[in-house]
């Protein structure tokens, strides 16, 4: 199931190169005074002291026009063997990155960049060649496609030989048989919901009924739930169970509040048990043998352990025995941001099929909310299949482009120190409402061709980012002219999100107004009470 080897006909410094699987060494272009070929390997040395950067620093093959055209919509396969040294993180970079790896970026004509990266080297692999790998699907709209080798936000000694790039199959089942012309169905009391427009919570266990009281005399009817995992092990069964009810137990001590002040609640397991691949080590099973192998690292596991996803199905079943007929239950948000590139047990829409089914054997009414791919992005509508339930919701977030969205998030010293020359605008010349419109594109189609009811879970821009409040109003203007449900990211959890500070990345102290808070409280004027 997994490859069949693809002939690719490549360009490469002007001479048309044809070649099948392995792609040569001297095809790649190294980094001087880092990367060199030695041997059968390139060779990537980072010394202790240089100056850090968030690049994944080595060697790296760019593929456009020709070169590029033989991927575009397929599902790709790279794959190399690396051994390596003393590859510690340093500086500041974020440790969910800082590692020996393979990186593929991927850039539209926009310039919105999606990345997909190996399983991560860090340590030593004591003199012995480890299996690196990465699927992904690469989007018609690609305009180049970068291949990177290297250490990323780190220090130490790589090699790499091997490397290949083959076609795969899709990871993806077809989940359900669906009839021609086929069209979502909802009930009478789902139909007849007004547009809801809200936010993201702040951490259950924080949460007061006072934060619930000012939400509503902002005018919010929307408050996404977001059952969070933080400060466990999230791989510790009897851990993740006792945090997840204490957090359902502080929603259902609120309902009243929330019911006062006409706030609808999306119950949402925000931290499925066991977390991403990316979060720890391997477990030494199966599944996350060839997630090791083969591996898109962001992956949750519920998709390949079955200890998990029995944890999993258990734990919203029961939720909804709990929850199941409280009239501010908006719908049931499985998962948050699943994110496969490669073939699993029980792939990201699957098994969200799999969980509402069990909903709907105990509930019948109350909407489930179904989520995309690729950390929910919107392009990812564009393959995302609909399911023959009733009352389900599609979900998307944005956060595009997000080179404007994040700035600062991944680096906030570096970026902070540079302020305000690292900071990116909006509009400018390739980002305007023109660029969210296309962005949410897909979404837009997927809607009108099935008659479906889409909720923006999430969508933010950075408050530090200049224009940000005229970021937030194109997209709000955007989803407000489709009928889509939205909720901000986020109410009082994290100051760098936080309508209630001032658009100085230096000042962590609340102001009583700011550009955006007024606009998003504008857009709440819109809202009918429940």
């Amino acid at each position: 199931m997994l490859s069949k080897w693809l002939m690719f006909c490549l360009a490469a410094g002007g001479t048309g190169l044809c070649m099948a699987e392995e792609l040569p060494l001297d095809s790649f272009v190294l980094m001087p005074f880092i990367a060199m070929r030695k041997d059968d390997a390139i060779h990537v040395v980072i010394p202790e002291n240089p100056d850090i950067t968030n690049a994944t620093r080595g060697a790296s093959r760019t593929f456009k026009g020709d070169s590029l055209k033989p991927f575009l919509g397929k599902y790709i396969q790279i794959t190399c063997e690396a051994r390596y040294d003393h590859v510690t993180q340093i500086g500041e970079g974020p440790r969910n990155v800082s590692a020996g790896k393979i990186l593929l970026s991927v850039a539209n004509q926009a310039g919105t960049h999606q990345y997909f990266a190996s399983n991560f080297c860090n340590g030593s692999s004591n003199g012995e060649w480890r299996p690196l790998g990465l699927q992904g699907r690469i989007p018609e709209d690609t305009v180049s496609m970068n291949l990177h080798l290297g250490i990323q936000w780190g220090t130490g000694t790589i090699d790499f030989r091997n490397i290949r790039m083959t076609e795969c199959e899709s990871p993806f089942k077809t989940v359900a048989e669906l009839p021609e012309n086929f069209r979502c169905e909802y009930t009478e009391r789902v139909s007849r919901l007004p547009q809801l427009r809200g936010a993201m919570s702040p951490p259950p266990l924080r949460i007061t009924e006072k934060d619930l009281r000012d939400f509503g005399q902002w005018g919010g009817n929307l408050l996404r739930w977001q059952l969070l995992a933080d400060g466990i092990d999230v791989r510790n069964i009897d851990q993740w169970r006792d945090v997840m009810r204490r957090q359902l137990d502080r929603l259902e001590s609120l309902l009243p509040v929330l019911q006062e002040e006409g706030i609808y609640v999306i119950i949402d397991v925000h931290s499925p048990v066991g977390g991403r691949y990316r979060n720890g080590g391997v477990l030494g099973t199966a599944g996350s043998q060839y997630t090791a192998m083969f591996a898109h690292s962001s992956k949750f596991l519920v998709l390949d352990e079955p200890t998990y996803h029995d944890e999993f199905l258990r734990m919203w079943r029961e939720i909804v025995l709990r929850f199941r007929g409280k009239p501010m239950i908006y719908g049931y948000d499985i998962y948050n941001e699943p994110d496969q590139q490669t073939p699993s047990q029980w792939d990201y829409l699957g098994l969200q099929y799999e969980v509402a089914k069990l909903i709907r054997e105990l509930d019948e009414e109350t909407p489930i909310i179904i989520c995309c791919n690729q950390w929910s992005c919107p392009k990812t509508f564009s393959y995302l299949q609909p399911l023959p339930l009733v009352n389900l919701i599609y979900q998307s977030h944005m956060y595009e482009p997000g080179d404007f969205t994040h700035q600062g998030v991944g680096n906030p010293v570096d970026y902070k120190k540079g302020y305000p020359a690292t900071a990116v605008s909006y509009p400018n010349s390739k980002w305007d409402k023109h660029f969210l419109e296309n962005a949410l594109a897909p979404v837009r189609a997927f809607q009108l061709r099935y008659g479906a009811r889409i909720l923006i879970g999430e969508f933010s821009a950075i408050r530090w980012a200049p224009g940000a409040a005229r970021y937030l109003e194109d997209a709000m203007d955007i989803m407000d002219e489709y009928g889509f449900d939205w909720c901000y990211h986020a109410y009082r959890e994290w100051n760098g999100w936080s309508l209630e500070h001032s658009d100085d990345p230096h000042n962590d102290n609340p102001v009583p107004a700011n550009a955006r808070k007024a606009i998003v409280l504008k857009h709440f004027e819109k809202n009918r009470r429940p």
